[in-house]
């Protein structure tokens, strides 16, 4: 989520001259309208200011992809399939969805698309998967030269029984009542200038190692639960080391080396309104940590971890 910046208190990404928004790497937007100029009322007989209102921009934009070299209808429909899970996903894209646009970028922001329509690019869209976003009013709520990336974090003590440990709140648990409590948050690959928002104290976060894609995320301990830290974004590294949920579309066997998953076959998922494959189980990856449902002997999932030039198992938990 974005807040304003105070002075002077300062969706892997496939790359291209193309108009990134979130994770996915389009190519630039057929038409691009952007809304200017504060709200103005009548009060009496007199033009007043009126209260504020979001800035909404319209955006006729394809589901080409880039680079412009590698699209394919394939690739259109994965687009459409992956749109779809995102902008229907509210809780996603009301943290606001970054927005990178190479020819444009005094347009970089963060934006939240409201309702619009997916429609046909030219006839017959089954055979070519060309199709277009259109009638989205895009609301943007900020920008890098006026707002700072932040966290609001969430810190709850999971060794009591009284906070669920799943995200479905089903399993309250003392099974780890004995451990050391460990308040740990990350932070985005590339953050820099790292600061409690309330207190303005600067933090030294610890810089982990770089996973496969190349992003370094950082580590804070021991801060409070409901504090809110700012921090400013590398454009280079932006979306490097994300937490990636992948439907494996029927593919056996694992990405070589440093292979770019999507490349392998898989497909990021971003929602629950995805078309799964059927009978297949999501992979969870961030860069340094990929977990893999296995069958073999006991079911489980099995745990790889990437040592610099391959992801190396480490084990299966079951």
């Amino acid at each position: 989520m974005p807040i304003p910046k105070v002075i002077p208190f300062v969706i892997g990404t496939e790359t291209g001259l193309g108009f990134i928004l979130g994770r996915l790497t389009f190519d630039s937007p057929i038409t691009w309208n952007e809304q200017l100029g504060d709200p103005v009322t009548n009060l009496g007989g007199a033009a007043v200011p009126a209260i504020r209102s979001a800035i909404r921009h319209s955006v006729d934009l394809p589901t080409f992809t880039s680079p412009v070299g590698e699209d394919t209808a394939e690739r259109r429909f994965r687009m459409r399939r992956q749109v779809r899970s995102l902008l229907n996903n509210a809780p996603y894209k009301m943290a606001g969805l970054f927005l990178q646009w190479a020819n444009d970028p005094e347009q970089d922001g963060w934006y939240i698309p409201d309702q619009g329509e997916l429609v046909q690019g030219a006839e017959s869209p089954l055979s070519h998967g060309w199709f277009d976003l259109q009638n989205f009013a895009w609301f943007k709520v900020g920008a890098p030269r006026t707002h700072r990336g932040a966290a609001l974090l969430s810190i709850k003590d999971l060794r009591t029984g009284l906070t669920a440990r799943d995200f479905q709140r089903t399993v309250y648990s003392t099974d780890f009542s004995t451990l050391p409590a460990l308040a740990l948050t990350f932070l985005p690959a590339g953050s820099s200038d790292v600061a409690n928002n309330v207190s303005r104290e600067a933090l030294t976060p610890l810089t982990l190692p770089r996973g496969r894609d190349g992003g370094a995320t950082l580590l804070v301990a021991n801060q409070a639960d409901l504090t809110v830290l700012s921090y400013e974004t590398s454009e280079e590294e932006r979306n490097l080391g994300d937490v990636v949920v992948y439907d494996q579309r029927g593919k056996t066997g694992l990405p070589a080396g440093a292979e770019d998953p999507q490349a392998f076959g898989w497909e990021e998922i971003y929602g629950p309104d995805y078309p799964y494959t059927e009978g297949g189980v999501p992979v969870i990856e961030n860069g340094r940590v990929r977990v893999v449902w296995n069958t073999e002997h006991t079911p489980g999932f099995k745990v790889y971890v990437w040592n610099g030039t391959e992801y190396a198992e480490q084990g299966k938990m079951t």
